[in-house]
């Protein structure tokens, strides 16, 4: 089991040992008490290596929370835990077929046959006018040519799935105004850097430098992920988002625990076309990417800027995930 102390701790809360109508009313009430096992919770599940869906999570921790009954030898954690693997299982499967209406194979297929077009500089355009090579790039590709046109007409939603190739994915950040309710902090996962700002800022310098040399490159990924929402629209598209992005890591820039710490300069000229000042957050988000397979917010591109391989950076992440555990039960003891 991952972090076995911070699901111990959560199993063992009192709440958990009282019958479900009785936690249902609890719930219902918005108790403190209640408030805090759902902040836990949440905190642990983006710890685990998969995607964490604020409105998924929410619903299945209510439920959960207000009906559970353990089975013989079985846990809450482990209950919630399985809820939530199956609930992404459940999520990718909707997704593919509602989205682009071909199952996962085929998508990959389609993104080689993509790779291929833009290697040889073959545009849609052109795919269009000249039946041989539309054949060609469908024979590689390993689809019928009727597939790959439609495919092409879906194609950033195609290339929207499965964006890190399927490893484990970063968590998926976002600050949230404090005086929202705590369904809509998890949604946001507003509190995971509500409390690693505050963290940071009880840093000295040189304790700053450090944690950017060894956090650095993973946070980079992470922030550059959201700043540009993943670079599932052109920038053109999606400047008002972004912007409001920009927005929300304003304190953390103000603050100076930003730059260089968790988001390094080096990390943004690798991804993002110059000039990169004077509003270095509007840059960030809105340039345009030097090389569009280079995403920001992919493992593998974190590979390659580390030089290390992409099995590296997912083991590197899962130390990093469990170190923010520990930062924050620090920070929470302290």
């Amino acid at each position: 089991m991952k972090n076995d102390k911070v699901w111990d701790k959560i199993d063992a809360s009192p709440l958990l040992q009282l019958p479900p109508e009785q936690r249902k009313a609890l719930h219902e009430a918005g108790d403190e008490q209640f408030r805090t096992l759902w902040g836990d919770c949440f905190a642990a599940a983006l710890t685990l290596g998969q995607p964490v869906d604020g409105g998924d999570f929410c619903r299945i921790f209510l439920n959960a929370f207000d009906f559970w009954v353990p089975k013989p030898g079985q846990t809450f954690s482990a209950y919630l835990r399985s809820a939530l693997k199956h609930q992404n299982a459940h999520d990718a499967q909707q997704e593919q077929m509602a989205v682009t209406g071909f199952g996962r194979e085929t998508n990959r297929k389609i993104k080689n046959a993509l790779a291929y077009m833009a290697k040889n500089q073959i545009t849609e355009e052109k795919l269009c006018h000249d039946p041989e090579k539309e054949q060609l790039v469908a024979d590689i590709a390993g689809v019928g040519v009727k597939t790959l046109r439609e495919a092409l007409r879906n194609k950033r939603s195609i290339l929207s799935l499965d964006g890190t190739d399927g490893e484990e994915t970063a968590l998926e950040t976002r600050v949230a105004d404090p005086a929202q309710s705590v369904e809509e902090q998890a949604e946001q996962t507003g509190e995971l850097l509500a409390w690693l700002h505050r963290g940071i800022g009880l840093m000295n310098l040189q304790q700053k430098e450090q944690y950017g040399k060894t956090a650095g490159p993973l946070w980079s990924s992470v922030l550059l992920g959201f700043l540009r929402n993943r670079d599932v629209l052109p920038p053109a598209e999606d400047t008002p988002a972004r912007l409001a992005n920009c927005d929300d890591l304003r304190p953390l820039e103000q603050d100076n625990c930003l730059w260089d710490i968790l988001l390094l300069h080096k990390y943004v000229a690798f991804t993002v076309q110059p000039p990169y000042a004077p509003k270095a957050l509007e840059c960030a988000a809105l340039h345009a990417l030097l090389d569009p397979e280079r995403n920001p917010a992919q493992d593998k591109t974190v590979a390659e800027f580390l030089g290390v391989s992409r099995a590296a950076v997912s083991q590197r992440r899962k130390t990093w995930q469990q170190k923010l555990v520990q930062m924050k039960t620090e920070q929470e003891d302290g």
